[in-house]
């Protein structure tokens, strides 16, 4: 859980609160990430470690601290 660890799932541009429209949009590609094995690797390639919900979502987790 990212609360645990005092993160937060942020929109990219604005620093605001992910809109519900782009939750369930991360969410759903999140479970295509999931199941498809090669997508779970893509922060690894990527200079900026984003992974396939956060392009999709155009997201960023950001620490609250």
């Amino acid at each position: 859980s990212l609360k645990a660890y005092d993160l937060k799932v942020v929109d990219a541009q604005s620093k605001e609160n992910l809109s519900l429209f782009k939750a369930l949009l991360r969410y759903l590609a999140f479970l295509f990430s999931a199941v498809s094995i090669l997508l779970a690797f893509i922060p690894f390639f990527r200079k900026d470690k984003k992974t396939l919900q956060d392009l999709v979502a155009n997201s960023v987790v950001i620490s609250t601290k």
